[in-house]
This record gives structure tokens, sequence and C-alpha cells, in this order.
């Protein structure tokens, strides 16, 4: 401890000659206010009422995402998800739309944010893609055309889940199973066969590197990234 004394003097002056009786005891301690933050968070709910879809299209495209800040301290986690919905009627037309916004050093037009909000419950990244991937569910079983709906996730905890549901039994494992609350509203929305999830890369450059052209990937990611949570 020879570098902390002698970085602070004074400190070391006070402890030792001013205040002997003063005596370290290595406690931890929470911070006043950490009762009233839980207070808030337990609040929090995932919306019942999703968002009506603003144009009907037969194959809807969704980027989603979870995001936490102070991951590492559970005390302190706050977890967040959003979701990007992809009005790309093509890939020719993605392309053309993505390559301006790229030039623009703007967002693409095409990608629109659904919905955003804070996590329910427990505060956990997981439960952030969870949350997302349930969001744009209900969203397009809104859209009466709908006949196919692809969702992209950087989350592999995700695909598992959607591969648990559309293969096991959630019943069989109850409460046994982590975020069981979660699962059973994803697994009541889920449509096996009409939904695909898809497993992509997080925090990639958004112009593809084999062919300098701008993923939609990417820029789903960066919309996501510029909304406000």
């Amino acid at each position: 401890m020879s570098h902390v004394r002698d970085k602070f003097p004074q400190a070391v002056d006070v402890l030792c000659n001013q205040r002997p009786d003063w005596q370290y005891l290595p406690i931890a301690t929470f911070h006043e206010d950490l009762p009233f933050f839980h207070q808030i968070v337990e609040s929090f709910k995932l919306p019942l009422d999703c968002p009506v879809p603003s144009v009907s299209q037969q194959n809807h495209v969704y980027f989603t995402d979870g995001g936490c800040v102070h991951p590492t301290v559970s005390e302190a986690r706050l977890a967040s998800w959003s979701v990007v919905r992809d009005f790309a009627e093509n890939c020719k037309h993605a392309m053309a739309m993505t390559s301006i916004a790229v030039q623009m050093k703007n967002p693409c037009p095409l990608l629109q944010p659904v919905d955003m909000g804070l996590v329910e419950g427990k505060q956990t990244i997981s439960r952030g893609e969870l949350c997302a991937v349930i969001m744009a569910c209900e969203n397009v079983l809104m859209d009466s055309e709908m006949k196919r709906s692809d969702i992209f996730s950087d989350s592999q905890y995700v695909l598992n889940v959607i591969h648990f549901l559309e293969f096991g039994d959630l019943t069989r494992w109850g409460y046994k199973v982590a975020n069981f609350g979660l699962l059973c509203r994803l697994e009541k929305s889920w449509k096996t066969g009409k939904f695909r999830i898809h497993k992509v890369k997080s925090h990639v450059d958004w112009v593809a590197p084999e062919s300098g052209q701008p993923t939609r990937v990417s820029m789903g990611n960066l919309w996501l990234i510029a909304l406000p949570l």
C-alpha cells in the first residue's frame, strides 16, 4: 500500500496524527437511493398494446436488439430493448436506398423504429434481447396481410430460445427455465413456419469488407445504435 500512502499524504497525516481513533472497516454499503431505484425498475412493464404497423406487407423484416448499462453491477443494471422494421420492397430497392444513406451518413429511410423501452423485471441484456423479439412478433401479427416475417438478432441466446420453443416443451420445464414469463409470452406470439430468426454479428462495420457495399444488417444495427435509449 506504499503507492497509496505516497499518493495521498494529507489523508495519511489525518488518519495517523489527527484522527488516531478512526478505524478502517472494509464493509460494503449500498447507496442510500438504491431502494428507490429498485422501486422504479420494478415498475417497468413490457407494453401490452403493440403499435399497429403503419404499412401492410406480405413479408416483414425486423432488426431487434437489447442493451444494458452497468452490465457487471447487478444492483445498478438498467436494460433496454428496441425494434427497427425494414420497409424495403426487394433487394435492389434496399441496396439503392442504403447506398444513398451511406453517402449521406444518415440512417436509411427504409429502416424505421417500431418501438423501444426498458426491460420488465430483472435487468439483463438477455431479457432485453427477448423483449425486442417479443415486440417484433406482436407487431407483425397485427398485419393481416403478413405471410412471412424475418427477424434478425445478434443474440445467440435468443436463437437458442426460439429453437427450444419450436422443438421443445416449455410447459414440461415450467419455472426451471430462465426468464420463464418472457418465454411464455414469446411462445404465444411465435408462429413456426411463418417466422424465421436469423443470427447476425454485433458491432460490425456498416460496409461489407468483401464487396465495399453497405449491408442491410449493419444499417439496421446503426439505426438501433442511434435510438435514444
